[in-house]
């Protein structure tokens, strides 16, 4: 039987996390201040227990809130190095484990969502886990996502029957979104370290699972529908986006060439459009090898940074170092 790989997914969140012990949370692990700490709770009304995280700027004001969707068969701490760029830049950021992967347990990413489909509450969670980790309204918001992650960001924007996030996003941050997914990915189906990085030693914690989105038929099939859904409406014109890709042939998960023309189809709807394809990556392009790996950080960075300033030039004196070039 032939099988297919999505991409990413979301977690879930319920209002009690509101009153969620937030010294807790912000308990340093290790020697750095600035790293992930993280903390279990209930979600989904008990059927979950959801793990989250954050990680804070080592010092100075927090200049704004970020919220990333991980991918699908990863988790919130296969990104300590991104995650470093954005809280060096001083943002402070906050991910979690979706059902099914990492260290969250309870009911699967097919089933907690119930009748209204895995995308659907997938978003609206995510608009709790806004609102449960929120300290100041007034602070601005980033959404980031790889993968899968990245679609449902672009979804939750884009429709109208998915909850949108409580504060209009400053910015969009798409590392090879799953607005373009592959039928058949990764290693015949599987997902393999070696089809997301070259990199023979990612900051990776613990198995890739789940190995295969057909385990998840109710998930990887509202993937596919939102995929294509992605490509027939267009996002907000004020929320500025940057959609970064890798290589044509090595990225095993998304079409590369696909998801570069639903960026250019977003900037001819008028939406405001940054575009990186770093030549010859593959998937997970924050944790390929150095220089492509570190100038995608050092983008990502950037243009969170500049979402607050203006986008205009963001990419000014940034070194691509060759391997990276705008579209």
């Amino acid at each position: 039987m032939r099988r297919f790989a999505a991409c990413c997914a979301l977690a879930c969140l319920t209002s009690s996390c509101r009153t969620a012990d937030t010294a807790a949370l912000r308990e340093a692990q290790g020697a750095e201040p600035s790293r992930l700490a993280t903390r279990t709770m209930a979600a989904a009304g008990g059927a979950v227990t959801l793990r989250i995280g954050e990680q804070r700027p080592t010092g100075g004001a927090i200049r704004g809130d970020l919220l990333f969707l991980h991918g699908f068969a990863d988790r919130l701490d296969n990104h300590d190095p991104l995650f470093q760029a954005w809280t060096a830049a001083g943002f402070r950021v906050i991910a979690f484990d979706f059902p099914s992967h990492g260290e969250t347990t309870g009911a699967g990413i097919d089933t907690f969502a119930g009748a209204g489909g895995p995308f659907r509450g997938l978003a609206a969670l995510a608009r709790e886990v806004e609102a449960a980790t929120m300290e100041d309204p007034e602070r601005p918001l980033v959404v980031a996502g790889w993968s899968t992650g990245g679609l449902l960001a672009v979804r939750a924007l884009q429709s109208l029957s998915l909850a949108r996030p409580l504060r209009a996003p400053r910015a969009l941050i798409l590392l090879a979104p799953g607005v373009a997914v592959r039928p058949l990915v990764g290693d015949f189906g599987t997902v393999t370290l070696a089809t997301l990085t070259s990199n023979p030693s990612p900051p990776h914690h613990g198995e890739i699972t789940p190995t295969s989105p057909v385990k998840h038929p109710a998930f990887a099939a509202d993937l596919l529908a939102n995929a294509a859904l992605s490509g027939a409406e267009a996002l907000p014109a004020d929320i500025p986006l940057l959609v970064a890709v890798g290589g044509d042939d090595e990225d095993r998960y998304v079409r590369t060439g696909k998801v570069k023309d639903w960026a250019r189809q977003q900037r001819a709807a008028g939406a405001v459009v940054g575009g990186l394809q770093c030549a010859g990556a593959r998937h997970e392009l924050d944790n390929e090898p150095d220089p492509v790996g570190a100038v995608v950080r050092a983008a990502a960075a950037r243009f969170a940074e500049r979402s607050l300033t203006g986008i205009v030039g963001w990419m000014a004196g940034l070194d691509l170092a060759g391997r990276c070039s705008p579209f």
